[in-house]
């Protein structure tokens, strides 16, 4: 057994190990003194905040768990020894009928690192899916709009060089009408790909025309509430955040069976919060139908948390019966937020459409 566990007493005294603590406790030098003469194990996490940043909140949460305030806990923490990073995964819980605590750390440093390695290939897919979204933008509004043009004034011309008939000129006007559409969904297309005035008009007035067209073409009405502080983004942000935008709306209409959702955005000192809600039929909901959770959550939630990793920030999930909500929470400078931003505030949103966020209902991080 490769996991390190002791049993405590209410005290936090080490009273039973598995060999794998003794062979730790026999050779780590953290201390200066070998571990297993340790006779409390919360005195263990007060000299090593050097060598686990997280030594303080464990040794406050062990301390609940040892006086009964909880009965578990569960901390992922990382453990820097002889220039060597590793993370463990501590788990304590009260024993039934016993006011004993069995302690469990298991090694997770394998799982850690293949977690951060799939989390950089996403974060390169990203990149790279963004430049083919740019270069095919660009080819479509270069090349194919441009065919499209000429096409429709070739047309023009042809109708004024020949003496046709009604049935002749008719055809001519829905070819005319074709074109005309098939011009449009490109405009559409390339916009959607690439937004050629998010850089120009800042991401504000981009996310508004954004919904706007989101509106007309899902049937979806949207209420969208953006805060003081956005318009001074920093712009390596905002290519990222109008991506989320996009995505988590693309996830309402395929997946959500909304009529209404909300975007709220807004910055406060120290993050941006981006809040989307809908009064669709919520994940639970979905389960209940007999589909898998990667399912209803859809496609573009990994995308979108990929994304916001890029930057630290991260995405809270709640959902119910009367709808879905999704958190971004991302760090951002606070110069460059600048001072409109909402000094004090939490950087909270009221649920929208009704759903509520309480414990009852699904929260995933």
């Amino acid at each position: 057994m490769s996991a390190h566990v002791v049993v405590l007493d209410k005290t936090g005294t080490i009273v039973a190990s598995n060999l794998a603590w003794q062979r730790f406790a026999a050779t780590s030098r953290v201390t200066g003194m070998p571990i297993d003469r340790l006779a409390n194990y919360l005195t263990f996490y007060d000299g090593i905040q050097e060598h686990c940043p997280q030594a303080r909140t464990i040794r406050e949460s062990l301390a609940s768990v040892l006086s009964g305030r909880r009965r578990t806990m569960r901390q992922v923490y990382t453990w820097r020894e002889l220039e060597r990073v590793r993370w463990f995964e501590l788990r304590a819980s009260r024993l039934e009928r016993e006011e004993h605590v069995v302690v469990v750390n298991d090694d997770v440093t394998a799982i850690k690192e293949a977690e951060n390695a799939l989390g950089e290939a996403a974060e390169s897919l990203l990149s790279l899916q963004e430049e083919e979204r740019e270069r095919i933008a660009r080819e479509l509004h270069d090349s194919t709009t441009q065919h499209l043009v000429a096409a429709s004034l070739n047309l023009i011309g042809l109708r004024s060089r020949i003496d046709a008939s009604g049935e002749a000129i008719e055809f001519l006007q829905r070819i005319e009408s074709s074109l005309s559409e098939a011009s449009k969904e490109l405009r559409s297309l390339t916009y959607l790909l690439h937004p050629p005035f998010l850089e120009a008009d800042g991401l504000e007035e981009t996310v508004r025309g954004y919904v706007e067209g989101f509106a007309k073409r899902t049937g979806l009405k949207p209420k969208l509430k953006i805060g003081r502080g956005v318009k001074a983004l920093p712009c390596v942000l905002q290519r990222p955040i109008f991506r989320v935008i996009q995505e988590a709306l693309a996830n309402v209409y395929r997946h959500a069976s909304a009529s209404l959702v909300s975007i709220g955005l807004r910055c406060t000192p120290q993050h941006l919060h981006l809040v989307i809600g809908d009064n669709g039929r919520g994940m639970q909901s979905v389960k209940r139908q007999g589909l898998s959770e990667p399912s209803c959550l859809g496609v573009g939630i990994p995308g979108i948390r990929a994304r916001l990793r890029q930057f630290g920030g991260r995405l809270v999930i709640k959902s119910g019966p009367r709808g879905t909500v999704l958190h971004a929470i991302v760090p951002i400078d606070a110069e460059a937020a600048g001072e409109t931003g909402s000094r004090g505030s939490t950087g909270k949103f009221s649920p929208a459409f009704g759903v509520s966020t309480d414990a009852r209902n699904k929260t995933l991080q």
